[in-house]
């Protein structure tokens, strides 16, 4: 009975050894992801900057060639230094073992509790960074045997720009404040990446730039200014009130900035459309406020 105890004794070592090192070896083959980023159209960043801010954080989801999240790797969030490094706020996240391939998605700023749709509210526009929405989407080709991968990230809303000057009438823009009437609030597809659902038509304050020169909003993306029921500008001088009415084809695209330059003046409002780039500078033109 010994003898046969003794057998059976090893048996088990050996079976206990062969677990721990296929679990061993599990562990040695995981591979961490680690990415790069960058922004797409560098010559104008973020809506604070050129470049990213220390803090900012993001959040990505890694998903296979169905557009299932792996691993329940759904909105894990990342944080970026200025040199636009990313570490993971809480933990890495790993490939899949069997070495199958797979993709990531990511957007800023990052939200608790975001799954598919991203919900936008544009209506305070004093701190531009926490509605300046980018998105971030590769291909489904990275795995565990990949490097790294990078995060190109592009603005999904536009920049409105003002340029004012005074006109006929006008003796100073001191203390101007700036006003429009658009709509502000929308849901962003993360997967698709698309924006629908504009809701909520409200007036919303452009930030002063420099006073009485430069001023700039940022709005939903629109095919046209008449989708918002004729898009008006208000330049408020004290008790007086001066109106610009933006022209009914000005389109205001996403990822751009749109420049005009406008008088105000006594007889008229108006403006002369400038430049339109990438976040980056979109169409934009000039006119007279009156």
């Amino acid at each position: 009975m010994k003898k046969y105890f003794f057998l059976a004794t090893v048996v088990i070592a050996s079976l206990s050894a062969c677990n721990e090192e296929e679990i061993n070896n599990q562990v040695d083959n995981q591979q961490a992801v680690h990415f790069t980023t960058a922004i797409a159209n560098k010559a104008a960043t973020r809506a604070a900057g050129t470049q990213w801010t220390a803090g900012d954080k993001i959040g990505i989801r890694m998903f296979d060639a169905a557009s299932a999240t792996v691993n329940n790797y759904d909105n894990v969030p990342y944080t970026i230094d200025a040199a636009g490094i990313i570490t993971p706020a809480d933990a890495d996240m790993y490939y899949p073992l069997d070495g199958s391939n797979v993709g990531f998605l990511a957007y800023y700023p990052y939200k608790q509790g975001i799954t598919d749709t991203y919900s936008l509210n544009i209506a305070d526009q004093s701190t531009p960074e926490a509605i300046d929405l980018l998105h971030a989407k590769t291909t489904v080709d990275y795995n565990k045997r990949s490097t790294a991968v990078p995060l190109t990230f592009s603005h999904k809303l536009s920049k409105f720009v003002i340029k004012t000057q005074k006109g006929a009438g006008i003796t100073s823009l001191a203390g101007m404040t700036v006003t429009t009437k658009c709509r502000t609030t929308a849901s962003f597809n993360l997967k698709s990446g698309s924006l629908d659902n504009y809701d909520n038509l409200a007036a919303i304050n452009f930030r002063t730039i420099k006073e009485g020169e430069h001023y700039e909003a940022i709005i939903l993306p629109v095919a046209s200014a008449s989708a918002e029921n004729s898009m008006t500008v208000r330049f408020v001088i004290g008790t007086d009130e001066y109106v610009w009415k933006v022209p009914t084809t000005a389109a205001f695209t996403a990822g751009s900035i749109h420049e005009w330059e406008i008088t105000v003046s006594r007889t008229a409002v108006t403006g002369i459309q400038g430049t339109i780039a990438p976040w980056s500078t979109g169409p934009g033109g000039s006119g007279t406020a009156l």
